[in-house]
């Protein structure tokens, strides 16, 4: 399908419908929900204080443990390699995300 003015209006406008419909529910491949700057959550920088679950700026309190009613194990700790490739300290760490991205997306086709 050529990229026309027209056919470029009607992705933009369904950027915008994906806004507010249940996107989650409704993927569609040609929209590029990466570069959506709304749907851009940031990084998990709060710790729950009951758990210590790493959780987003504007995430309900209580969702990941119910303010400490629920009480999981501890994970064991990742393996050297995949704590290298999630802290971004291993070369390979921006190869690995940006792949992870791509599978991800690719679960919702």
């Amino acid at each position: 399908m050529y990229n026309t003015p027209e056919r470029s209006q009607t992705l933009a406008q369904e950027q915008r419908n994906a806004l507010s419909m249940k996107s989650a529910f409704n993927y569609q491949s040609e929209i590029d929900y990466l570069n959506i700057k709304a749907l851009q959550i940031g990084p998990m920088t709060i710790l729950c204080p009951k758990c210590h679950a790493k959780k987003w700026k504007d995430e309900t309190s209580g969702l990941c443990c119910a303010n400490g009613k629920v009480v999981l194990q501890q994970f064991e700790d990742l393996p050297e390699l995949i704590k290298s490739l999630i802290d971004n300290s291993h070369t390979l760490s921006k190869h690995f995300f940006d792949n992870s991205r791509r599978g991800i997306i690719l679960c919702f086709k």
